[in-house]
Parts: C-alpha cells; sequence; structure tokens
C-alpha cells in the first residue's frame, strides 16, 4: 500500500491556517505581548493582526494530521 505523503506547511490554505489562528487567537501570549482586541501588540511595538505563537499552533497542527 502507498504511504500518505505527510503535509507541511506549504501544503496548507490560507483557509487552513485561519481556523488554526480562529481557534488559537486568545490562547496565553508569549511574555511581553497584549491583545488590543485587533492586534497583538509586543512591548517593543511590534504589531500584528496574527497570534504570536501562530507557527508553532501550525507545527502542532500539522504533528496531529501527520500522526
Amino acid at each position: 500500500p502507498e504511504k500518505n505523503v505527510p503535509l507541511k506547511r506549504k501544503d496548507l490554505t490560507s483557509e487552513e491556517i485561519e481556523k488554526i489562528h480562529k481557534t488559537h487567537h486568545l490562547d496565553v501570549l508569549p511574555e511581553g505581548w497584549y491583545y488590543n482586541g485587533s492586534q497583538y501588540v509586543s512591548m517593543d511595538g511590534e504589531r500584528s493582526y496574527k497570534h504570536p505563537n501562530l507557527e508553532h499552533f501550525i507545527e502542532v497542527y500539522l504533528k496531529k494530521r501527520n500522526a
């Protein structure tokens, strides 16, 4: 039988990434970050519409999908 090819980060659609973000958007933030209701802001002034740990959440998602 043919073995399934593992899903990689580049294989995810923007919709899948958005769904992962939506699932985790209110998860605990790393030290030095806060959420102002529309953006994630670091104490260094960096701003993002995506959770600073999004790449970690994607890694966890991929591990589960590929298990």
